[in-house]
């Protein structure tokens, strides 16, 4: 069914960060786009890449600084275990504090300072959205 009444599917989206305030935040922010679903959430590095694989999502929105595994570490783990799915950085800590930010192998980076409305309009035009 195509036509102008026709929505097109939701950006499927999993969360990853140590901050169970942050989750709740983003979760409602993007759920409340109408543009986005949030379909996982993760606290650790190790059980993100459980819920992409799991998932599948559209994007993984993973903070770098988390325990168990850090969002750096499990990136190329990510990569791997939904390989089509686009990978954006959400970190507290300013880039160029992080080296060659390139050898990360994400699609986007978003500091934490840049603003929640900031963060769902960057993932939007990641995964090519932007209305």
């Amino acid at each position: 069914m195509t036509g102008p009444d026709v929505l097109p599917p939701r950006v499927r989206v999993v969360i990853a960060d140590d901050s169970p305030d942050l989750r709740t935040i983003l979760r409602r922010l993007f759920e409340h786009d109408g543009r986005f679903e949030v379909v996982a959430e993760a606290d650790n590095g190790e059980e993100v890449i459980k819920r992409a694989l799991e998932q599948q999502p559209d994007v993984v929105l993973v903070d770098l600084s988390m325990p168990v595994l850090s969002g750096g570490d499990a990136i190329p783990e990510i990569r791997e275990a939904a390989p089509s799915a686009k990978v954006v950085v959400l970190s507290g800590f300013g880039f160029h504090d992080l080296g060659d930010a390139a050898d990360l192998r994400a699609d986007a980076f978003i500091e934490k300072g840049a603003g929640i409305d900031e963060i769902v309009r960057m993932v939007a035009e990641v995964v090519g959205r932007v209305e």
